[in-house]
């Protein structure tokens, strides 16, 4: 549990309360995160 990898595997508080495109803007952002990441 290093400070990284709670960033990276942080959750949006509740998805009920963020508009659809919010969401997969969220979503969108963490693949590439996580696709990033793993270049490393």
């Amino acid at each position: 549990g290093s400070t990284l990898e709670r960033w990276v595997t942080v959750k949006p508080p509740t998805h009920s309360a963020l508009p659809r495109r919010e969401f997969e803007e969220w979503g969108r952002n963490q693949s590439l995160t996580s696709s990033a990441l793993g270049l490393f």
